[in-house]
């Protein structure tokens, strides 16, 4: 799907001021592409993560193309692949950074039901989609959600504290 990126000319890194240059976020995956080749998808996925001139993580709507780019590039795989659930979580991540809280809760939890089914309840993976989606909730505010936020964190704390300990810097 190309409405994430089709055209925007972009620098939403620390490349800014009058010789910062700017470039196509469809440009910018392209250049992953290549820098993908012969099935890496580690390297792909780098080169959406930071900016190749200054170094510095992507941020705002660029993020959310790029992570888009990233989530489209794996989309097709199974639901047991470790990148796909990664790009997906990540896309969530970016568009709630973004105050899109609605596309990152189905985005979250979509990763919650895949780490339940294959993981279980107790497994930090899932742990990390619940508190993901208890957050995204908690932002959204209104009665229910926050609710259903309290209950989730109130429940992974305990489950840190038994799985951790009290002063562990995870729980």
């Amino acid at each position: 799907n190309d409405k994430y990126w089709k055209g925007d000319l972009v620098r939403a890194c620390a490349c800014r001021g009058p010789h910062s240059g700017f470039v196509h976020i469809r440009c910018l995956v392209a250049l992953a592409e290549v820098k993908g080749e012969n099935g890496d998808d580690h390297a792909f996925f780098d080169a959406l993560l930071t900016c190749g001139q200054c170094r510095q993580d992507f941020d705002g709507a660029v993020n959310v193309a790029l992570k888009c780019a990233m989530w489209l590039h794996v989309a097709d795989r199974a639901e047991t692949d470790g990148l796909r659930q990664v790009a997906l979580f990540n896309l969530g991540v970016a568009l709630c950074n973004v105050k899109r809280l609605d596309e990152s809760l189905i985005c979250y939890k979509e990763v919650l039901a895949t780490r339940r089914r294959l993981y279980g309840p107790d497994d930090d993976r899932t742990i990390a989609a619940d508190v993901a989606v208890a957050v995204t909730l908690r932002k959204q505010g209104g009665a229910e959600n926050l609710q259903s936020s309290l209950h989730t964190l109130t429940r992974v704390h305990a489950w840190r504290i038994q799985r951790y300990g009290r002063d562990h810097e995870r729980t």
